[in-house]
């Protein structure tokens, strides 16, 4: 009788998409700033990251499939840009709030309530994609025509008026970008401990191209935040399948 397959452990901890997602990404960003990184280390030539871009691009194919991998990339990267415009609006507005209304607690937590900040933030802020579609739709009935009062209220004490328009905005589409990307997900390819061992490369290598990018851009945070893998890697939802694990994450296998 044959012993089972020896499963390497995940250097990373997010599911196998989400992970190409996020080093995709950032590799994205280090060739768009090559000429600044190669400074800092002359091995990030602009070939050395288009083939690593490859990789990574070759990487989602065979692991995703052919047809999910552009998808889920396309879907995600929509979706990720509207989870970080909703939690900023949405962070920005609850600041507002609680900086203005700070002598007058009970009209603060009111509003907070009927907004849905009380409820919901902190799993939004988590990047709770169901939190944050919640508490966009409660704040956008709050704040919409219907309800002008408290608009005009929050605008008067010096709320932006673009961010009541964006959460409004994006209290329409947000749960369609979600719902695209849950369309995408289809079957995936069982993963195998070769699959796992290329991943984990692609994954370690990616990192050290944003542990030097970091580094270079550490005095702007914006730049910075390019190259965190936990700012540009869209949140997981389910598990891998892991060739003989009976389906179970792989990092659960891990010794």
């Amino acid at each position: 009788m044959s012993n089972p397959t020896t499963l390497p452990a995940r250097e990373f901890s997010t599911s196998a998409a989400s992970m190409i997602v996020g080093i995709g990404a950032i590799t994205t960003s280090a060739m768009a700033h090559q000429t600044e990184l190669v400074k800092e280390d002359t091995s990030l030539t602009k070939a050395y990251l288009q083939d690593l871009k490859s990789r990574i691009d070759d990487a989602g194919q065979t692991i995703l499939g052919h047809d999910n991998a552009k998808d889920l990339r396309d879907a995600t990267a929509d979706l990720h840009i509207d989870t970080h415009t909703a939690l900023e609006a949405l962070g920005s507005m609850l600041n507002t709030i609680k900086n203005k209304y700070g002598k007058d607690t009970h009209r603060r937590d009111e509003i907070l309530t009927n907004l849905g900040f009380t409820a919901l933030y902190t799993a939004a802020s988590n990047k709770d994609q169901q939190a944050i579609g919640q508490l966009l739709s409660r704040a956008n009935i709050a704040l919409s025509a219907g309800d002008s009062k408290l608009a005009k209220e929050l605008t008067a004490k010096g709320m932006n008026q673009s961010r009541i328009d964006t959460v409004n905005t994006l209290a329409g589409t947000y749960t369609m970008s979600n719902t695209g990307q849950e369309a995408t997900k289809g079957d995936k390819k069982i993963l195998s401990a070769a699959d796992v061992a290329v991943l984990n490369g692609l994954y370690h290598e990616t990192m050290i191209v944003a542990k030097t990018a970091r580094h270079y851009f550490r005095n702007d945070s914006a730049l910075r935040d390019l190259f965190v893998f936990s700012k540009v890697a869209p949140p997981s939802h389910g598990r891998d399948n892991i060739a003989g694990s009976g389906n179970k994450d792989l990092k659960d296998q891990a010794a």
